[in-house]
């Protein structure tokens, strides 16, 4: 399940300000309905009417309903790893909690019932058996952005490191759920830890970096890969857990710009600029060598790998407008996929790689749409007011 970029903090705060001026109420357990599609579906947040709403598209049968139907403020949609649960954070209680909702009997619960905080921005675990969470005290932002844990098991709730005065973020899990890793901004600069979610000890890795807005696990569990900027520069780095050894994949390479990637197993997608030409570059983390895949004058990316690695999809000026284009890696054959007069930016792809997921004008304003990528069909999602959509697909 891939998911758009977060809602800024002080953004959600102000839709949760907003809702809190309006009323307070109490909520325990309510059913909103069974809802499982018959096939590949996608949840989404959307502002309607004023609204941030959640809303279910059955992409079968091409079906959108509002899920969540309530005034208050529902955004960060995230199944569970069976599909059977959808976790998201709600405006409802009064102020932003983590809810969770049962699939199967339309069930809703708040999970972590902190009257005091903002919590938003739920990540499973690979079992489903954990949830991680961001919070932060309201009124008292400037305290910090804290990681708590949700054990469904226990029923408990808790920090996972709770720094003062700093600001923790990008929570990664590894691939057997029994260690975390996380980005702090402290005061010297942002740190790299790894957590063991059942014993609470944790571990120092990298230190005194300038900006990480990557982290993620590779599959053998033992190492992580995190991308970081000095200014413009751009750095990957590979990070063995056991031996705290860091390795430098792209060097000296002269690559700059805002650091994008796209990430499927062992393979990465980077978007950076060579000598003023932003372009596509194809990184295998073993291998440590960036390759440009896209070799065009034009502006290439940002990049989304499928979920199997083998083909990219790009947004590329190429043909004078901004247009999504798929590239098979192993063939190099190039396809404009989405052939539109207007912008079509911002490509995400399907868990089942059918279906991508884009940002377009070609209603006259910015909206977000779905592509069948072997049809050709596309399918209005929602009008974009602002740059905040988040999504999650099923199964």
């Amino acid at each position: 399940m891939r998911r758009s970029k977060g809602m800024t903090l002080p953004l959600m705060l102000g839709v949760a300000g907003l809702w809190l001026a309006c009323s307070l109420l109490a909520v325990g357990m309510l059913a909103l309905g069974r809802a499982l599609p018959g096939g590949p579906a996608l949840v989404f947040s959307a502002r309607q009417l004023g609204n941030w709403e959640l809303f279910l598209m059955d992409m079968r049968a091409g079906v959108t309903r509002n899920l969540s139907r309530h005034p208050s403020p529902d955004i960060d949609p995230a199944w569970s790893p069976d599909g059977e649960r959808l976790a998201w954070a709600s405006g409802r209680a009064g102020n932003m909690e983590v809810y969770l909702w049962e699939a199967g009997t339309g069930a809703l619960r708040n999970l972590t019932r902190r009257l005091q905080t903002h919590d938003f921005q739920p990540v499973w675990s690979p079992q489903g058996d954990r949830i991680a969470f961001s919070s932060v005290l309201i009124g008292e932002a400037q305290r910090g952005l804290n990681l708590y844990l949700i054990d469904l098991g226990a029923g408990t709730a808790g920090p996972l490191a709770n720094f003062p005065n700093a600001d923790e973020f990008n929570p990664a899990w590894s691939p057997d759920g029994e260690r975390l890793a996380f980005v702090s901004a402290q005061q010297t600069g942002q740190f790299i830890y790894v957590v063991d979610v059942r014993s609470r000890a944790m571990r120092s890795l990298v230190q005194n970096l300038r900006y990480v807005p990557y982290l993620a696990w590779l599959p053998d569990g033992r190492r992580l890969v995190f991308g970081s900027q000095r200014g413009t520069v751009i750095e990957i780095s590979l990070l063995d857990v056991e031996t705290g050894a860091r390795q430098d994949l792209i060097g000296r390479s002269g690559l700059t710009g805002v650091l994008y990637w796209s990430l499927v197993g062992e393979r990465l997608a980077l978007w950076a600029s060579l000598r003023g030409n932003r372009e596509v570059y194809l990184l295998d983390v073993n291998a440590g060598e960036a390759r440009n895949v896209t070799t065009h004058p034009a502006d290439d990316g940002p990049p989304a790998l499928s979920p199997d690695g083998e083909r990219l999809a790009f947004q590329s000026d190429r043909d004078g407008n901004a247009e999504i284009y798929v590239l098979d890696l192993e063939t190099s054959a190039l396809r404009n996929i989405s052939q539109h007069p207007s912008s079509d930016t911002d490509p995400a792809w399907s868990p089942d790689g059918d279906w991508l997921v884009f940002r377009s004008w070609r209603s006259g304003r910015p909206g977000y749409y779905a592509l069948d990528v072997r049809t050709g069909a596309v399918y209005s999602l929602a009008d974009s007011e602002g740059d905040y959509f988040e999504y999650a697909w099923w199964p």
